[in-house]
């Protein structure tokens, strides 16, 4: 059973001492700066930043969703982008919305580790495979899915980082 739009709070910001508030505090103390990070800007990608800090693109996941939470950070198909006054998201496609539609049953679960999703997803949304693949770039860089030759493209086991 999920819980109605209503009763979602938004996420916490991370508990103080550990790796995804040591990032959402470096994150936030950048965002800050307007001039350098305005609204619309597009930060690096989950893995570049993971690099950045030294830490997992999940610490990283974590700490911008804390932020998005606070409207503070847009993360889109596209990319993450500075959120503030005059921001305007870019459009959503057919392939925007299947990123941004599979990275959400990722994260809350609905698509578990180890579950093959290429032909589920493209008979769901009408989609073909090449733009289901396309679609599915972003999250493949963000470390939510991957490849395993013979076997298909599968949600990421929640142990693995993508390092770059």
């Amino acid at each position: 059973m999920h819980a109605s739009p209503s009763t979602l709070q938004p996420p916490a910001r991370p508990k103080p001492g550990t790796l995804p508030r040591h990032v959402y505090d470096q994150l936030s103390k950048l965002l800050d700066d307007t001039a350098t990070y305005p609204p619309g800007h597009r930060m690096p990608t989950y893995p570049q930043m993971a690099k950045q800090y030294g830490v997992s693109v999940d610490t990283v996941r974590l700490a911008i969703r804390a932020l998005h939470g606070e409207t503070r950070l847009d993360p889109r198909a596209s990319g993450t982008y500075v959120m503030g006054k005059g921001y305007v998201p870019p459009p959503v496609g057919k392939i925007p919305a299947i990123t941004e539609a599979v990275r959400d049953r990722i994260l809350d679960g609905t698509y578990e580790p180890g579950r093959t999703i290429i032909s589920e997803v493209a008979k769901e949304f009408g989609a073909s495979f090449r733009s289901v693949y396309k679609a599915l770039a972003p999250l493949k860089d963000e470390g939510l899915i991957v490849a395993r030759h013979g076997v298909g493209t599968m949600v990421a086991p929640q142990d693995s980082a993508v390092k770059q």
